[in-house]
């Protein structure tokens, strides 16, 4: 359908229809468009799922290493413990030694 307005110079018509291989392209372009979103976010999925699963075992072996660590701390403090009882012990027996050797003999 063709229009024609006053203003316009003699001989120009100006069409308002949609050529149709315009149209078939924009509706093609859309489906193609709408195939690619989904196959990139079915890409993406799949990543986050993998770098969820890397997560999950890094946070895993980090919490062994976390307990191996409380083992360890724990264990240096007995040691500790048992390094302070023995001296302590060294120093009672020291002062029992002083004090014999500086009793006045009879």
């Amino acid at each position: 359908m063709a229009h024609t307005r006053h203003e316009d110079p003699v001989g120009l018509k100006v069409s308002r229809e949609i050529p149709l291989p315009w149209l078939i392209g924009i509706v093609a372009a859309g489906f193609l468009q709408a195939a690619l979103v989904y196959y990139k976010q079915d890409a993406q999925a799949e990543a986050i799922a993998k770098l969820t699963r890397e997560v999950q075992a890094l946070n895993t072996a980090l919490g062994g290493k976390d307990l191996k660590d409380l083992e360890h701390d724990i264990r240096i403090a007995d040691l500790q413990t048992r390094m302070t009882d023995v001296q302590s012990r060294l120093t009672a027996a020291e002062l029992s030694v002083q004090g014999i050797k500086r009793q006045p003999k009879d």
